[in-house]
């Protein structure tokens, strides 16, 4: 039977799950707004892109992985959070919030202060220790016999990574000596993105993926693939500090075929909806095959470059992955669970799914079309519009998620556990002409570019 944090039955009750998901998601909900006004600030020069890539990385995901992975880590152990443990998780969310707002105020123009960098660096760190302390009480606490249990390991190595890479971000504030500057920045960037996002976000696809493909999930690889990941992540900024570009390109590429093996039996999990696909092609389920995409492409690059320039100032894509795995996989797993979380029965779930759906093969094929066509060599300035076409396409879970709420709270509240695989869009095909619009603006975008329209 399920166990409390706490010894000690007395205080208030916990708060439900919808309570809990509102206080705690209250933080990436204005991020998420903040990412649009400095993305704004960012065409316009007032602030460099450094703003906008740590509101994302910091504040939205990394605030993200905190709250999901505690309720994951709840789920696979099997202990019931208590008041006093939400409170103090609350207290970690806020650290990690406040420290993320020092950091970015002191690298902006008006209150430049390194001092305000390191302090907020400081309280990000804190806040980390204390979520992954918690977490490996957790996973302590709970029996062994537990099936998802080394998930719950995987968040805490995830966690281990953040401290690693915002001790490189830290010194590189402080200041170096110059052939130390490249050597840890590439540290900094596989630490937290192919390590704390990328090994958070293995982690809980482990159990996601065949949830949002609604179908059965295949062989349990979370050990053997950990293994491999975390070997490979090892290797690669063991690479990076020692200054041996071969050493880094090995290790990038042993980390990219660890998520070859966790993506195995998602392979099944396609095929077979794909054979009877019914309602099941949606936003979610197409962020949760084309965001780990973008992760191994980006890895694999960053492995050719150091293999082949035989230097470790590799640069990681920051932008897909960022945008491409990070955000996408959070939007599309969230347009998943969101619907869960609110509740009121299968029939408001349904609903709440299909209006998070709205346009959503649409706005996925503008999305990692639009990702992809800023990737590419264009002999022309590709223009505003590609990045309009993402920010609208993940934008738009906002104002999807303010309907669902709305709509799924205005009928009859039954129990309805997040994950459960019996759940529709409420749509009998899937929407293939949305895909082939989508690559029709593609196509005419793409045509408007080499054209010259957008050039100065």
């Amino acid at each position: 039977m399920p166990t409390a944090l706490a010894d000690a039955p007395e205080g208030p009750p916990a708060w439900s799950r919808r309570q809990w998901m509102v206080r705690a998601n209250a933080p990436v909900a204005c991020w998420l707004l903040l990412l649009i006004v400095a993305a704004v600030s960012t065409t316009t020069g007032r602030v460099g892109t450094w703003i906008p890539v740590h509101i994302l990385g910091i504040g939205v995901i990394t605030t993200s992985i905190m709250v999901w992975s505690q309720y994951f880590t709840a789920r696979f152990t099997g202990i019931r959070p208590t008041r006093a443990h939400q409170l103090r998780q609350l207290y970690r969310i806020g650290a990690v919030n406040a420290g993320t707002a020092l950091l970015l105020a002191g690298q902006l123009p008006a209150t430049a202060s390194h001092r305000l960098s390191l302090l907020g660096a400081g309280l990000v760190a804190a806040g980390a220790v204390l979520h992954g302390f918690s977490l490996a009480a957790q996973y302590h606490a709970a029996e062994r016999t537990r099936r998802f249990l080394p998930i719950v390991g995987v968040y805490v190595l995830a966690t281990v990574c953040l401290l690693g890479g915002i001790t490189a971000g830290t010194l590189l504030i402080i200041g170096v000596p110059g052939a130390w500057v490249p050597r840890l920045y590439t540290a900094h960037l596989l630490l937290n993105l192919p390590g704390f996002v990328g090994l958070a976000a293995f982690g809980s696809l482990t159990l996601m993926f065949p949830a949002v493909w609604r179908t059965r999930g295949g062989d349990d690889r979370t050990v053997s693939a950990a293994v491999i990941l975390g070997c490979g992540l090892a290797t690669s900024v063991t690479g990076a500090l020692a200054g041996a570009a071969p050493v880094l390109g090995a290790g990038l590429v042993v980390y990219a075929a660890g998520w070859g093996v966790a993506a195995l039996p998602w392979l099944g999990n396609v095929r077979d909806v794909l054979a009877d696909p019914r309602d099941r092609l949606t936003f979610a389920a197409f962020a949760v095959v084309a965001a780990p995409l973008w992760l191994i492409v980006g890895v694999l690059t960053a492995a050719a470059d150091a293999l082949r320039g035989g230097d470790v100032a590799v640069s990681l894509p920051v932008l897909p992955l960022l945008v491409g795995f990070g955000a996408q996989l959070l939007i599309g797993v969230l347009s998943f669970l969101v619907p869960s979380v609110i509740g009121g029965g299968p029939a408001a779930v349904r609903r709440g799914m299909g209006l998070l759906d709205t346009l959503g093969l649409l706005r996925s094929t503008l999305l990692n079309g639009a990702l992809a066509l800023l990737q590419l060599p264009l002999p022309r300035d590709p223009g505003p519009v590609p990045a309009a076409f993402i920010a609208l396409s993940l934008g738009a879970f906002l104002p999807l998620t303010v309907t669902a709420v709305v709509v799924q709270r205005h009928r009859p509240q039954e129990a309805h556990e997040p994950g459960t695989p019996a759940t529709a869009t409420g749509r009998h095909r899937p929407a293939y002409a949305q895909v082939v619009v989508g690559l029709i603006v593609l196509g005419a975008l793409t045509a408007l570019i080499l054209t010259g329209v957008f050039g100065a």
